[in-house]
């Protein structure tokens, strides 16, 4: 039988396959992913029929994390345009930039107004937590940093 060793630790393989598949079983077994896996068959059985998806949460839209990502960028660099010296419009043309990349994250915008607020307050927040832990130096030349990557994704994916 092969055996895992570690200094002071031994373990046969067959309990490492024991242990994988009960960790399988219970994440298998698991809410979330029941959920995961009767979303997808409704979005499956919609798509089918030809039927819009019925949705509530902005969570259940499948475009939703790229727009939360667009959100807390966007924030954090309107909050550096009012920190950082002699980067105000830069800073800010970005912002605007990123979240009016797409009509349909628009009207994704529109429809769920304060979440989308709350994802720009969090990058408002990350930004202030990075300037009291790095000052104000560090966190502007970050925030240069990503200001130069997103505007040269978006302006390339245009």
């Amino acid at each position: 039988m092969a055996v895992i060793e570690y200094p002071g630790f031994r373990i046969g393989v067959g309990v490492v396959l024991v242990i994988s598949s009960l960790v399988m079983s219970s994440v298998l077994s698991s809410p979330a992913f029941a959920q995961q896996k009767a979303d997808k068959r409704v979005a499956e059985d919609n798509a089918k029929s030809g039927k819009p998806p019925e949705r509530t949460e902005p969570s259940r839209y499948p475009a939703a994390d790229g727009y939360k990502a667009k959100y807390y960028f966007a924030g954090l660099l309107f909050r550096a345009a009012g920190v950082c010296e002699g980067k105000r419009e830069a800073y800010e043309s970005t912002g605007r930039l990123i979240i009016s990349s797409d009509k349909d994250m628009i009207a994704f915008s529109k429809a769920f107004e304060e979440t989308v607020m709350g994802w720009g307050r969090e990058g408002v927040l990350s930004f202030n937590k990075e300037v009291f832990k790095v000052g104000v130096a560090a966190a502007c030349k970050n925030a240069e940093t990503t200001n130069n990557f997103l505007r040269e994704l978006e302006t390339k994916g245009r």
